[in-house]
């Protein structure tokens, strides 16, 4: 089976592996076999390609069907880029925080690095203000 490489496509399947994994029967867990390549997918593109990485997070954030959907990919892709991409993302990660508050809601759950990038991300996941203020 061919996988797609569309960002929006990934983010559906790697969506598609959340619910079914998040359901309480065997079958479902099972099922969620299928979906696999895309939540792997997510990690390899998070540890080798930030740049597509930043653009993925983006994506996942905006089409998180609910909020524990939304908490996984904080969980997972969200504090795994932020470990590994924080210091050079930072401008961008603030920039985005202070329009979009579905990242500022992702990013308040987030662990973030220790230092100057991740308390400056952790005081723009609080705050559109405080988000716009650092972004300058």
């Amino acid at each position: 089976m061919e996988h797609p490489t569309n960002l929006d496509e990934l983010a559906a399947a790697y969506f598609a592996h959340y619910r079914l994994l998040t359901r309480s029967h065997d079958r479902y867990a099972a099922a969620s076999d299928e979906y696999l390549w895309a939540w792997d997918t997510v990690e390899k593109l998070v540890t080798h390609d930030a740049e597509q990485a930043w653009l993925l997070v983006l994506r996942l954030v905006a089409a998180a069907p609910d909020e524990n959907a939304l908490a996984y990919v904080t969980a997972g892709p969200i504090e795994n880029f932020l470990r590994l991409h924080a210091e050079a993302f930072a401008p961008a990660i603030i920039s985005e925080a202070g329009r979009n508050p579905a990242l500022r809601t992702a990013l308040t759950g987030a662990i973030t690095p220790e230092g100057p990038a991740g308390d400056a991300i952790r005081a723009a996941s609080l705050s559109p203000r405080a988000a716009k203020r650092r972004a300058r």
